[in-house]
């Protein structure tokens, strides 16, 4: 009886659990963002950068092995100083090989297949003949969610509610906040210096700042260099040459003479001698400045 107590003094607020949740979500996208990176800028890595999503689950994977069977508990989990037990009648017993691996397949194999199967069977024409397929990925995805949803609901309504979600109540994996016992039990396992069990306690809000850094540090860089390649274009670029001007003021282009009988053309609304444009025009059939189609009908005489 008194374990049952301990149980629902330890209760999670659902409130804690969404940020923790989207905290797991969030250092999914950010590894594989840092992948991307790390394969973009380096040339060696770039044959990577196909399989940043796989490279991602390998990380998080050996992450949340090692938080499962040293801290029983996910990363985000343990960052929020929660737990994992195993309900067994009215005890709590630690996480056995069983749970840690329906934990791993759930929490990080499952996402990922949900990911990639919907991004594999997205609609496009190559994939018409597969449409019954993508129903049936899209309708087992939705009932999945409504399933996470309705427990979700459950537990936010009910305070009896002991699991947020299906497959911790299927395998009686608990999810608790741990006490001041284990707490301090768990910072005496750490050990070390106080600097160490420092970062043994935040090293994932650090690699979070080590992540921050990386893309700062990457986008800095990818902006300087193409400042400096645009300087060097601008440099390298040859002037055009100065306009020069068609004729003297008050000189036919055409005859070089002053203007007799001023005309101008459509085309360029230059003056020339209506004698020269008009036999040029019948000649070429085109502006002589612009080299655009022209006809009589395109001279305008100038009255001045």
């Amino acid at each position: 009886m008194d374990q049952i107590k301990t149980i629902a003094g330890q209760r999670i607020s659902f409130f804690e659990l969404v940020p923790q949740n989207e905290l797991q979500k969030y250092f999914r996208q950010g590894v594989a963002y840092l992948v991307n990176i790390f394969t973009s800028h380096y040339d060696a890595l770039t044959s990577l950068r196909y399989y940043t999503h796989e490279i991602a689950l390998v990380f998080e994977l050996l992450i949340q092995s090692f938080y499962l069977l040293r801290k029983q508990a996910t990363y985000s989990e343990f960052f929020f100083g929660f737990k994992r037990s195993v309900r067994d009648g009215q005890f709590l017993k630690t996480l056995g090989y069983k749970q840690v691996l329906v934990s791993l397949i759930c929490e990080v194999l499952l996402p990922y297949l949900k990911h990639r199967l919907l991004k594999a069977f997205e609609p496009g024409e190559k994939l018409e003949k597969y449409v019954k397929l993508r129903k049936f990925i899209k309708i087992t995805c939705y009932m999945v969610e409504m399933s996470l949803f309705s427990y979700q609901f459950r537990y936010l309504v009910d305070s009896k509610a002991q699991y947020f979600k299906p497959y911790l109540r299927i395998s009686g994996i608990l999810v608790r906040r741990m006490n001041h016992f284990e707490q301090r039990q768990a910072s005496m396992q750490e050990g070390g210096s106080l600097v160490l069990r420092m970062f043994q306690q935040y090293n994932i809000f650090l690699l979070f700042l080590f992540m921050k850094y990386c893309e700062w540090h990457f986008r800095n860089n990818t902006t300087n260099n193409t400042s400096h390649q645009n300087a060097g274009q601008q440099q390298s670029l040859v002037p055009p040459p100065a306009k020069q001007q068609i004729s003297k003021k008050g000189e036919c282009p055409l005859c070089k003479r002053d203007l007799r009988n001023a005309s101008v053309l459509d085309q360029s609304g230059v003056a020339f001698c209506y004698q020269c444009i008009a036999d040029y025009v019948n000649e070429h059939g085109v502006c002589p400045i612009t080299r655009v189609r022209a006809t009589m009908s395109n001279i305008r005489k100038v009255f001045v």
